[in-house]
């Protein structure tokens, strides 16, 4: 703005006008509608979620072996680990512990050993294929047990589980897999 002379008044701004009403009258509730079809024609609403747990990988009966600590430690894995198993697969073990220095949850199900952590954004996700020259070693002191998976050359280690008896169980369990292969 340009300065004004010693005593002269201001030079005036834009004048301001009342505003009008300018929405349009609506005369009937149809005309209230966002153009499309019709109400009678709208698609039905997405399908009702069943209560309770859906459980179609038997997660449920894995989980419940976890002691509480650990459960409650692996919850995020334990989503993640959820969302990456394929149709038709069942779960027959699952321990927490520690993978590529995050927290970790590692699975035995019908087809693979699935192994994932919580690293933030990116879950480090390995999935190692049932086969016969899959091996699994365990390791255990009076704290914790590890579980360390040779595969293809490179072995693949899930550390600090508290679960001790849960190691045990899912070590044996898929020595018997490969045992049937």
């Amino acid at each position: 703005p340009a300065a004004s002379p010693a005593g002269a008044a201001p030079a005036p701004g834009p004048r301001s006008e009342p505003v009008a009403a300018v929405a349009p009258e609506i005369s009937s509730v149809a005309d209230a509608r966002a153009p499309g079809p019709a109400f009678d024609e709208l698609p039905p609403p997405e399908p009702e979620i069943p209560p309770g747990p859906v459980d179609p990988h038997g997660v449920t009966a894995a989980v419940t072996r976890m002691s509480s600590g650990s459960f409650r430690t692996g919850r995020v894995a334990l989503g993640i680990l959820t969302a990456r198993l394929e149709a038709g697969e069942q779960v027959d073990a699952i321990v927490q512990g520690v993978y590529q220095n995050q927290i970790a949850v590692a699975a035995l199900t019908s087809r693979r050993i699935l192994i994932v952590n919580e690293h933030e954004w990116v879950p480090d996700v390995r999935s190692i294929a049932l086969h016969r020259d899959l091996l699994v070693q365990g390791w255990q002191d009076d704290r914790t047990a590890s579980l360390i998976f040779i595969h293809e050359g490179h072995s693949i280690t899930l550390s600090a589980i508290a679960d001790r008896p849960l190691a045990q169980d899912l070590a044996h369990r898929l020595r018997a897999k490969i045992a049937s292969l």
